[in-house]
């Protein structure tokens, strides 16, 4: 959702979900921030609210972009994706650098903080919690499971986001079909109730009894897999991270279900 808190959620992915890891770097940036308070207060100082305040460009460079693309998600066109994002990573990290040396100098207290982070990014980078939790529609694992499983008696059927980018991604399965070297190709995008007739019509076409339902990043409504669960028989079925294979067949009860539907 295009909104304030897909900040969070992008910071989230960043730092691969770790909530306790991310909820700590945001408290040493108030802790420090109120200890920068104290400090300018105490002597009667001023904040540095020049353009060329080292503080305030590592914050805008963390800030703008992120906000930029919010505005263009919300009033042209929905880009607000984590990758086009991943260049304010470092201001992020420069950020909870600057902070840590804006804490009190207490020896004792910044080698605890440091060595908190350290086990933390640690326990991220060499026991496998990066590298095991998939974090990203799994197209192409989808798309491998049907090639491996196909028979060559099926069509496929997609469901993806809304018509104004069935194209793209109807075209990310396609795309993983023709690197796994196979034949098969999307060739009907479904996602609604209001799409049966788009399938009974393709079924009973003739070309085969047999027809893979994939998806990926979109739940399609659930009258439309109830549908297609009473209605064709289900042969393979195997659940992705954000994305669905089943393989359905059509027999002559089913057929004539169909038949009667439309």
């Amino acid at each position: 959702q295009h909104t304030v808190h897909s900040f969070y959620e992008i910071l989230r992915q960043f730092f691969n979900f770790q909530d306790v890891l991310l909820h700590s770097l945001f408290l040493i940036l108030v802790l420090s921030l109120f200890y920068r308070i104290h400090l300018i207060h105490k002597t009667n100082g001023k904040f540095n609210l020049s353009l060329l305040n080292p503080d305030l460009l590592v914050f805008s460079w963390l800030l703008i972009p992120y906000l930029g693309l919010l505005f263009f998600s919300v009033f042209i066109k929905p880009l607000l994706l984590p990758y086009l994002l991943i260049y304010i990573i470092p201001a992020a990290f420069l950020i909870v650098a600057r902070s840590i040396t804006q804490l009190p100098s207490h020896n004792g207290f910044k080698i605890i903080l440091s060595s908190t982070l350290l086990i933390f990014l640690v326990s991220s980078l060499f026991y496998g919690l990066y590298f095991s939790n998939v974090t990203k529609s799994q197209f192409r694992e989808v798309a491998s499971y049907v090639v491996e499983n196909d028979l060559g008696d099926s069509t496929v059927i997609a469901c993806t986001y809304g018509p104004e980018e069935h194209n793209l991604l109807q075209g990310k399965f396609n795309y993983y079909f023709g690197r796994l070297n196979s034949t098969l190709r999307s060739s009907l995008v479904v996602c609604g109730f209001g799409d049966i007739q788009n399938i009974t019509g393709h079924i009973n076409s003739g070309e085969s009894d047999f027809f893979w339902f994939i998806l990926a990043e979109k739940e399609p409504e659930p009258e439309l897999v109830k549908y297609l669960d009473e209605t064709y028989l289900l042969i393979n079925h195997r659940e992705f991270y954000r994305g669905t294979a089943k393989k359905y067949g059509k027999n002559d009860a089913s057929f004539f279900r169909v038949l009667n539907k439309t």
